[in-house]
């Protein structure tokens, strides 16, 4: 096993600039110790009411279901939205568990688990795994799950919030095998070579950071290379991991797909191309669990507007 990293400093955040910070993770830390339905529907409450109070995020959800879904109808995409808010809202408490509930807790909350075939295929192979994720609302409690199965590393972006980070990064280096900050390529790469596992969630705009332009949902979309290059220099195969809420809010169904063997194939934008054809597919299942507020389509090709600035524009 990989040393534990360990976590950012401790006493210059009880400076009273974070104390409304720690305020907050104390409520958050206290209903938590809820029970598991209770807190979904507190969850649910609390994303329909940031539906019905954050125009911007309100707008950037519309303009990426105008792009993404454009067969259905607005009162569809409407409903499809309060829905994601409602996801969330109750993704909010699932990222706290994920930080502090043990595992007894959670593995009642493991309903179905699939794809362990593919898992051992991997191994089969004496390759590194790239297990690839999705921004769904469901990540972070999926991840705690999915660690009960597996040892792999996570990679995380550092939080903005000093307090939040903390919390995260403790939380991080307890719960996963190893846990890699987002800028350090070497040291993923390092790891599966290592034939330790990744999870990677690459559905992300990158700006122009180690990316191309593919289609998502047939719109084109700044997509990091990451899982095809990986995949080449470490020698990976690329394990698509789904992960969903269960409708009747009892838990969550893991789901890992076939591998993609086909990559990498030489050709980066085909196979950075397949990997959000593969994306897409696992949100097309569950589309109201997705984070449908994230600025996803922000960069363009040149030539391009901006679509979210034009939907605030056309607002004005």
């Amino acid at each position: 096993m990989f040393k534990k990293q360990k976590p950012t400093k401790f006493l210059p955040l009880l400076l009273p600039y974070h104390w409304p910070f720690w305020l907050f993770i104390g409520i958050l830390r206290i209903l938590v110790l809820l029970p598991y339905r209770w807190q979904l529907a507190i969850g649910r409450c609390l994303g329909l009411l940031a539906y019905s109070i954050t125009k911007k995020a309100r707008s950037t959800t519309d303009v990426n279901l105008k792009l993404c879904f454009p067969e259905l109808s607005d009162n569809e995409r409407q409903q499809l939205a309060k829905d994601s808010f409602a996801s969330v809202g109750m993704g909010i408490f699932e990222i706290a568990m994920s930080w502090w509930a043990s595992n007894k807790r959670l593995l009642p909350l493991k309903k179905h688990v699939e794809g362990h075939d593919h898992y051992q295929q991997a191994q089969n192979l004496n390759k590194g795994v790239i297990l690839l994720g999705t921004h769904m609302s469901t990540f972070a409690i999926a991840g705690r799950l999915l660690a009960t199965e597996y040892d792999f590393a996570v990679v995380y972006r550092r939080q903005k919030i000093p307090v939040l980070d903390y919390i995260a990064m403790r939380a991080y280096h307890k719960h996963f095998y190893q846990a890699i900050v987002r800028e350090d390529t070497r040291k993923m790469v390092k790891t599966l070579q290592a034939k330790i596992p990744i999870w990677i969630t690459p559905d992300i705009d990158p700006a122009h950071k180690a990316s191309i332009f593919v289609p998502f949902f047939n719109v084109q979309a700044d997509t990091v290379i990451i899982p095809a290059r990986f995949s080449e220099l470490a020698n990976a195969v690329i394990l698509p991991v789904a992960h969903y809420r269960r409708p009747q809010g009892d838990g969550y169904d893991l789901i890992g797909h076939p591998l993609m063997l086909d990559i990498p194939s030489g050709d980066i934008e085909r196979d950075t191309h397949a990997v959000n054809i593969m994306i897409e597919k696992i949100i097309r299942h569950a589309p109201e669990q997705y984070l449908w507020q994230y600025k996803r389509f922000r960069t363009r090709p040149e030539g391009e507007i901006n679509p979210y600035k034009q939907a605030e524009l056309s607002q004005v």
